[in-house]
């Protein structure tokens, strides 16, 4: 029987802690192709609605920790700008990103996942001339990482999102002329999106 030294102890000790502590990271999604969605824009005077594809192009700078058991848990920055026929608002959100990462079906350096976040932030739009709109988002997204290496993984996946933006006193033109109004703008958009992170 082999002899077990302190060195080995140690070895085995540091290996332990290593897939107990998990993996801080950083990253980046973009997501660049949409289809499908819906709009929904309210104000006082009238409602419109429009189930046409809207373009959503969000680019998402995300730090955070994966556990040993392939969970993450990351914060987020993200802009973006909805569209559909032309410019609809732009966003700037901040928020809280849970993931589920599906080792039970994972496969060498593909690990499925299946994210759930929230945000919440500000909007601009030049169609409606503001710059001072409150964003509230939800987001939901699955697919696959694929893990280059010890230290770099890439991901591709879906993802569908859902805004609600309110802005208050937006100058708008009706038959008595120019009034203030209040608009709230609904929009769920699809698409697909790729990321890179590196774990340190």
């Amino acid at each position: 029987m082999k002899k077990i030294t302190s060195s080995t102890i140690l070895a085995l000790a540091l290996a332990t802690t290593t897939i107990e502590a998990g993996s801080w990271y950083i990253g980046t999604n973009i997501g660049l192709i949409n289809f499908g969605g819906e709009v929904e824009v309210e104000n006082d005077y009238t409602t419109y609605k429009s189930t046409k594809d809207v373009d959503s192009s969000p680019f998402m700078l995300k730090f955070g920790y994966q556990k040993n058991n392939d969970n993450r848990t990351e914060f987020y920055l993200k802009k973006d700008n909805i569209e559909i026929v032309g410019e609809l608002f732009k966003t700037s959100t901040i928020g809280f990103n849970y993931e589920w990462g599906l080792s039970s079906m994972s496969k060498e350096s593909i690990l499925p996942y299946i994210s759930l976040g929230i945000g919440v932030g500000n909007s601009s739009s030049k169609y409606l001339a503001y710059d001072d709109g409150t964003v509230i988002e939800l987001a939901l997204s699955g697919g696959v990482h694929y893990r280059i290496n010890k230290n770099i993984d890439t991901t591709v996946g879906l993802f569908r999102r859902a805004l609600v933006n309110s802005v208050s006193d937006v100058a708008t033109y009706s038959y008595y002329g120019y009034e203030s109004t209040d608009y709230l703008t609904t929009a769920v958009t699809n698409g697909i999106e790729v990321g890179i992170s590196y774990h340190f």
